[in-house]
Order: C-alpha cells, then sequence, then structure tokens
C-alpha cells in the first residue's frame, strides 16, 4: 500500500489524539489531577507548613532543618519576607 494513501489518516489520528488530550486536561471532572501538588497551599491551616511547598511527609525533617536555622514554624507565618 502506499504511503502517501496512509499520510491522511495517520496525520488526522495524531490531531484527534492530540486534541482528545487537551480537551481531558481542560475539561476534566478530576480537577486536583491538573493541579499539581504544590499549588495546593492551605493559607488558613494550623500548620505553617501547609501554606509551603513542603509536603506533609517531609514535615519533620523541614521541622529540624528550621530549628538548625534558627527560627521556628511560627517565623514562616509571621515573617514570610525576612527568611
Amino acid at each position: 500500500m502506499n504511503l502517501f494513501v496512509l499520510l491522511p489518516f495517520v496525520v488526522f489520528s495524531i490531531i484527534l489524539g492530540i486534541l482528545a488530550y487537551v480537551l481531558i486536561k481542560r475539561f476534566s471532572i478530576y480537577p486536583d489531577f491538573r493541579i499539581g501538588y504544590h499549588d495546593k497551599r492551605v493559607m488558613e491551616s494550623k500548620e505553617p507548613l501547609d501554606n509551603t511547598s513542603v509536603h506533609p511527609e517531609s514535615y519533620e525533617a523541614a521541622g529540624k532543618l528550621i530549628e538548625i536555622l534558627g527560627y521556628t514554624k511560627e517565623d514562616l507565618r509571621n515573617n514570610r519576607e525576612d527568611i
């Protein structure tokens, strides 16, 4: 079979796949999958690290590092510009 006969179908399939990917990403019913965890910050949380890009599994290590540097977790909430 001639390659030029199949070419329009291949191009159409690629364009259709790209369009489907874009539409799924744009209109997903699962918005949490479109946004990375780093975009999900809780401003009003009691835990100051919730408003940072630190993953919850690393809160203990981040807390130790904050103490080593001579800060407290409350400094993250109150003096973000100074840190």
